[in-house]
Formats: structure tokens, sequence, C-alpha cells
């Protein structure tokens, strides 16, 4: 099994560490228990029950409050209504300032989860565990967090970066293969766009990382995070046109 990796987003005091590689979950404990509350609210997709039951035992092991609110996953969570019974369910099981959302699911829990918590008592400190591909090497960093409005996509939403990213490769095996190659067409946008030499390490190991070969798809999310943290960095409220490259394969 490969080591885990760690990058950082460098944003002054906005900066966090990314953990990509297997188990990398187990430093989930590590970085709340030095926090001041031990209250955690996991937004997390139902339909990744073994996922949340790891993580809330976890949780339990080191002592740490641990809530469970489950969401459907998919475009119709992003719809205003659809969040409203979450403000209703963090404030029943009393959430407060000091407690930290914990997003669990591919792209569009972690929009909604980031945004709850961009805008829950005027926000709350949260943290990304995207589960699938495209979202560990594109929506589950960089701190775009939104819903859609009946005009267009996340068209209401706040820049509000997470304190923690866990990019857990064992989340992977969940994925069918049409999910795969979808998130490795955000990959390879990566190599296209900013490295040539990384686009023939996945030119040559294709096989490997449809086959979620664990040192390959490490490597891959790495390096892909590792140009993606750099755009974030120049540009975190997209409005100098440097994180507009990142859209190479959506708008263009």
């Amino acid at each position: 099994m490969p080591k885990p990796l760690q990058l950082k987003l460098k944003l002054g005091e906005r900066s966090y560490p990314i953990w990509v590689g297997q188990n990398v979950i187990q430093e989930l404990p590590k970085f709340l228990g030095k926090r001041k509350s031990k209250k955690v609210y996991m937004l997390a997709d139902a339909k990744l029950t073994q996922a949340h039951d790891e993580i809330s035992k976890l949780l339990f092991v080191k002592g740490i409050e641990g809530h469970l609110i489950l969401l459907n996953a998919g475009e119709s969570l992003k719809e205003i209504d659809a969040t409203y019974p979450i403000y209703a369910e963090l404030l029943q099981k009393k959430a407060d300032r000091d407690s930290v959302i914990l997003a669990l699911g591919g792209g569009t829990i972690g929009d909604v989860a980031g945004f709850v918590a961009a805008t829950y008592m005027r926000g709350i400190d949260w943290i990304s565990v995207p589960t699938t591909l495209l979202a560990q090497v594109d929506s589950g960093v960089g701190g775009k967090t939104g819903i859609n409005h009946s005009a267009g996509k996340n068209l209401i939403g706040a820049f509000h970066q997470p304190k923690l990213v866990l990019c857990d490769t064992q989340f992977l095996k969940t994925l069918s293969a049409r999910e795969i190659i979808s998130g490795l067409g955000e990959v390879i946008k990566y190599g296209i766009t900013f490295d040539p030499k990384f686009f023939h390490f996945l030119q040559k190991n294709l096989f490997d990382l449809i086959q979620l070969d664990p040192g390959t798809v490490q490597a891959a999310i790495q390096r892909s995070l590792h140009w993606k943290s750099k755009c974030v960095a120049k540009d975190e409220l997209d409005r100098t046109g440097t994180r507009e490259i990142l859209n190479f394969g959506h708008t263009f």
C-alpha cells in the first residue's frame, strides 16, 4: 500500500491540508481532537452506508460527538427547497457556531454541505470528504459552494474554504465503471492543460487507473490536486481569469 500524501492549499489564514491515499480518513479524529468543540455533523450521501458507518464508529471510539444527516445526492438536492430541511435538522440537533460540518459524498453533497456551512449561523467550519474521483480531483477542493437557480447552475453560493480535505481512495471502490471514467475525464484535463509529462503518464497507465490500482490512482489524484491548488491559490474568488482555465472541458 503506498504511503498517503499530504498537500497544502496556500491561502494565508485560510490555508488547509489535503490528504490523498488509502485510509486517510484516519486523519479525521486527529484533526478534530485539536478543536474546542467535539461536535461533528456529517451530511452524507444516503447510499454510502458503509462509509458513514465507518466514520461514525471512528468518531465514537475517539469520544467525538457525531450526528448523521442523510441526504439523497443529485441535482435535485441543489434546489433551495431541498436545503431548507438541512438547516432545521442542524438546529434540532443543536449545532452551534463551534460545530463542524463534514461533507461525505460526491459533488452535489460537497456543494450543498459547503453552502450550508457557509450560511448556517453566518458561517461555521466544514471538512470535505469527497468519495467520487470527480469530486476528489475537482469540486472537493477549492471552496466553491452553492445551489442552483431556475436561471442557471450554481448561481447562489459562497466561497467558503474547508478546514481539511480527505481524499480517501478506498471510497472509490463504491463507484461504477462509468463514474470512474467520468472522473478520469477531469484528471486528463489537468494533463492537457498544465502538464505534458502527467498526460503521458495517464496514457501509459490508463488501464491501471480504470482498475483503481492504489499507487497509480493516488499519484493521479495528487498531481491533479497539485495543479488545482495552484490555480485556486492564485485566483481564490475566480475574478482574475486564472481559475477559469479549470473550466476546460466544461464550458469549452
